[in-house]
C-alpha cells in the first residue's frame, strides 16, 4: 500500500515557497514513522532557472540517500521526466512538467502538444475551461498546475497496479488530480486540504455561512 502526499511545494527544500512546505514535510516524515504503507511525496522538478512560474527561480536539489522502490520507480517512470529518491524512509518522486509543452501526443485523433491534450482533456471531463487563464497574467502559472495535477494523477493511476493508494493534496495547484482519477473511475483514497491561503480562507469562511444557513450537505 502506499500514501501519496502531493502539493506545489512537495519535496526537498528547495522547492518551498512558504507554509505549506513545513506542512507537508512534517506530515511525510510523521507518517514515515507511524505508517505501515510506502510514503512518496510528489512535487515538480525545476532543472532550469526561468522554468518556475515563481519570481524565486527554484532550482530542485535532488541529493536523496538511496532509490526509491522498484514499483515506485516504475510508476513514474510512465508519466513524465523525473527524478526520484528515498530520504530518511520517505520516497520522493518529482516531475518535470515543462516537458509536456513539447512533447507530442494524439489526442481524439489528432496530433497536438501533450500540455494542450491535457487542457483538452480537462474540459472534456469537467467543464474546466482553459480559455479563460491561459491568457490571463497568470496563464503560466495556471498551466503549470493543471500540468503538475495530470502528472500527479498519472503516477497515482499506474501505482495503484501494485497495490491500494491513499492520496492526500495540498493546496489547489494539485487538486484536478483528484477530479481526473474520480472522474477515470480510479479507486483511490483522497483528501483534499486547503491552507490559509486568500483562495483556502475565502472557501473556509463560505463553508462555515453553509453550515450556519442549516445547509443539509455540511
Amino acid at each position: 500500500m502506499f500514501i501519496v502526499i502531493a502539493g506545489e511545494e512537495a519535496g526537498p527544500k528547495s522547492n518551498k515557497l512558504g507554509g505549506v512546505w513545513n506542512v507537508i514535510d512534517a506530515e511525510a516524515r510523521k507518517m514515515s514513522e507511524i505508517a505501515e504503507e510506502e510514503v512518496i511525496v510528489v512535487g515538480p522538478l525545476f532543472e532550469r532557472l526561468g522554468q518556475d512560474w515563481s519570481p524565486k527561480g527554484r532550482l530542485t536539489k535532488t541529493d536523496f540517500d538511496e532509490p526509491v522502490p522498484e514499483e515506485i520507480e516504475e510508476a513514474a517512470s510512465s508519466v513524465l521526466p523525473y527524478a526520484a529518491g528515498r530520504t530518511k524512509g520517505v520516497n520522493y518522486v518529482l516531475f518535470n512538467v515543462e516537458h509536456s509543452l513539447e512533447k507530442s501526443v494524439e489526442y481524439d485523433g489528432q496530433k497536438m502538444r501533450l500540455c494542450d491534450a491535457i487542457k483538452a482533456e480537462a474540459y472534456k471531463l469537467v467543464g474546466l475551461d482553459s480559455l479563460q487563464y491561459e491568457t490571463t497574467s497568470y496563464g503560466h502559472e495556471y498551466t503549470h498546475y493543471l500540468n503538475l495535477s495530470y502528472a500527479l494523477s498519472e503516477f497515482v493511476k499506474a501505482l495503484v497496479k501494485y497495490g491500494k493508494v491513499s492520496l492526500h493534496c495540498h493546496e489547489y495547484p494539485v487538486f484536478y488530480s483528484i477530479a481526473r482519477l474520480e472522474k477515470q473511475k480510479i479507486p483511490v483514497n483522497t483528501v483534499a486540504t486547503f491552507h490559509a491561503t486568500k483562495v483556502g480562507r475565502v472557501l473556509g469562511v463560505q463553508v462555515f455561512d453553509r453550515i450556519k444557513s442549516g445547509n443539509s450537505s455540511y
